[in-house]
């Protein structure tokens, strides 16, 4: 039915549930007509992924290449058993495309909902954008071409610094909702948001602050990859490197308990040498050195990422929430 759009750098069709999860691509290069990870993403979730290279919109060995998305191309929630979610993903890249080209987004081309009595939708959240653009022809959104009605974008931001012109977050709107969408600018290495938002009772306008803090609010935070500022550019995963070593498995992976907690923490699978303590700005709080044992005393409540380096020379993360 949608045999334009199974066009995906990892998966053509993410149907019935999928979920695609956890994968960068840099320097990359997505061909419209699909999607840099997936192509058509139905009634599943894809999220933590991240892509830095060029959207291209223009026409190759006569082929009609109109309509493609940095992440997902057509994000599509239907038959009312389940939402379609592109959530904690960043787009960071060029969008090219030549002027007679229609569509072309920097995280999905097309959300939409096809409504039913159980009020699922095709939602875009927690992403955020820093595309350049030669052109804007058609529709072009840094975050959503087309968006339908009944579907939602929220808690998206957009650095429009490095656009030629145009600045839109939806090429064309047909009704859906935009919510705790921000525009943001890069000052000194600080990503700081046109229009703070509130989060679990928090206001801010830092950008790196408002990803973390959308994060902690969620049922399961474990789930979601945490940001930091690393660069003077654009906010990144935190913890994209870390990785299992090669005698690890992922049943005795390091492990931080209790979590939540108050007081002191404790790293269970390896003899640590060095944890680092980020919050969620992605700043350093606490080093200890040569101990399993961590205290999260004097700091305020959140969510922290502990980077712990081991004696063998491996280097492993784990998220813990203070409470």
């Amino acid at each position: 039915e949608y045999p334009g759009y199974y066009r995906g750098g990892m998966v053509g069709f993410a149907d019935s549930l999928s979920v695609v999860d956890n994968i960068l691509i840099h320097n990359g290069i997505s061909y419209a007509y699909g999607g840099t990870f997936v192509g058509m993403n139905r009634n599943s979730i894809v999220r933590n992924c991240a892509f830095l290279g060029v959207v291209d919109g223009h026409e190759y060995w006569g082929a009609p290449l109109v309509e493609g998305g940095g992440i997902v191309s057509y994000n599509l929630s239907e038959g009312g058993y389940a939402d379609a979610v592109v959530e904690n993903c960043y787009f960071y890249g060029r969008i090219d495309q030549s002027l007679d080209r229609k569509k072309l987004g920097g995280i999905v081309c097309f959300n939409e909902t096809i409504p039913s009595d159980n009020g699922k939708e095709a939602i875009v959240r927690n992403c955020h954008c820093t595309p350049t653009s030669d052109f804007d022809a058609g529709y072009y959104g840094t975050f959503a071409a087309i968006l339908s009605a009944e579907s939602s974008i929220r808690n998206c931001y957009a650095d429009f610094t490095r656009m030629y012109q145009f600045t839109n977050m939806v090429g064309l709107n047909e009704g859906g909702e935009m919510k705790d969408c921000s525009s943001y600018i890069n000052i000194d290495g600080v990503g700081t948001l046109a229009n703070p938002v509130t989060l679990n009772g928090t206001t801010t306008d830092n950008l790196v602050e408002a990803l973390n803090l959308w994060i902690a609010e969620q049922e399961h935070p474990e789930l979601y990859r945490t940001w930091t500022m690393v660069t003077d550019t654009v906010p990144v995963f935190g913890d994209y490197y870390i990785g299992l070593a090669e005698n690890e498995t992922p049943a005795n992976k390091v492990k931080v308990y209790p979590n939540p907690a108050s007081g002191h923490v404790s790293i269970q699978g390896a003899e640590a040498t060095e944890v680092k303590v980020y919050n969620t700005l992605g700043q350093c709080v606490k080093t200890v050195q040569n101990t399993n044992q961590v205290s999260l005393e004097g700091l305020p409540q959140g969510i922290y990422l502990l980077r712990i380096t081991t004696k063998d020379g491996s280097v492993f993360s784990d998220k813990v929430v203070k409470n």
